[in-house]
């Protein structure tokens, strides 16, 4: 017994003050609803008590009198019930907008923690929507994607990037090995300061000092030099088009834009060692680090 009172003083205990008001206004109605029904079906009764000399119109007015109270009372009853309920209700609607907007919060940490628990992986249909972004980049040179630190994240992932971009029309470069990847296990970048996401590949260009990047906190490695290439748009999406007579930077903004458009997160990177003055490459970092 203790247990069970135990029990119930402590689910009242935990009822928020909405719930409190709901459950009050549901109780008042249901009290004011069937009082209500009861007494509007009372009919007069005359006492068969010979003692009795009031005269029976006069018992029926003071009845009919007494009758109406109860009845307005009850339903004074009802309506104050309704009303906590529609207070209930307003107190509850901004509370059920705090917990869906922590449950979507709490969905997006799951996911993104997910995300960072498992390989990153490229998908067929990643695949085919970075082809048909390339479909207008005529000039289909060699594209070098290295690695540095080996690991079967690196690996697996940067295998996937290299089949995305001979699916595309990029072959590797002749000092590729296996899996079409150029490994050097001396390289390693790290995550800005100012940075909350890792890029799971970055665009390497030559650069010699802090002149010629844009240190910019939410565009990493854009160059002083960007430009825009003309670009038709095709179901809301970016499809650049580079000539035969474009150049490598072209390329790599075109390829830049396509990965970008299928949720691959891609940085430039400036370096003077991995490339020479007008080359570029796609270097995969190790995942989080």
């Amino acid at each position: 017994m203790d247990l069970i009172r135990q029990n119930m003083i402590s689910l009242l205990i935990s009822l928020s003050i909405g719930q409190w008001l709901d459950a009050v206004g549901i109780l008042l109605v249901i009290l004011g609803v069937s009082f209500a029904f009861v007494i509007r079906r009372k009919k007069f009764r005359h006492s068969d008590d010979p003692n009795d000399l009031m005269p029976i119109k006069f018992l029926k007015v003071k009845w009919r009198s007494k009758k109406k109270k109860q009845e307005y009372f009850w339903e004074y009853v009802l309506i104050f019930g309704l009303g906590l309920e529609l207070l209930a209700l307003a107190w509850n609607v901004p509370e059920s907008l705090r917990l869906k907007f922590r449950v979507e919060e709490l969905r997006k940490q799951n996911d993104e923690l997910e995300a960072e628990l498992n390989p990153r992986r490229i998908t067929i249909k990643q695949m085919e929507d970075f082809k048909l972004f390339m479909t207008f980049v005529s000039k289909k040179i060699p594209i070098r994607i290295s690695i540095g630190q080996e690991g079967f994240d690196t690996e697996t992932f940067g295998k996937d990037m290299r089949d995305m971009f001979n699916y595309a029309g990029f072959s590797a470069t002749p000092d590729c090995g296996v899996w079409g990847l150029f490994r050097d296990n001396t390289r390693v970048t790290t995550t800005m300061i100012w940075e909350t996401n890792r890029p799971f590949a970055e665009i390497v260009y030559f650069a010699t000092n802090s002149a010629d990047f844009n240190f910019n906190p939410t565009n990493r490695g854009i160059p002083f030099m960007w430009h825009y290439i003309p670009s038709p748009y095709t179901n809301f999406s970016i499809v650049p088009v580079v000539p035969e007579s474009g150049s490598a930077k072209d390329v790599f903004d075109a390829i830049d834009i396509g990965l970008k458009q299928i949720k691959i997160p891609a940085y430039w990177f400036p370096e003077n060692q991995w490339v020479k003055s007008n080359e570029f490459e796609i270097f995969i970092p190790v995942k989080n680090q």
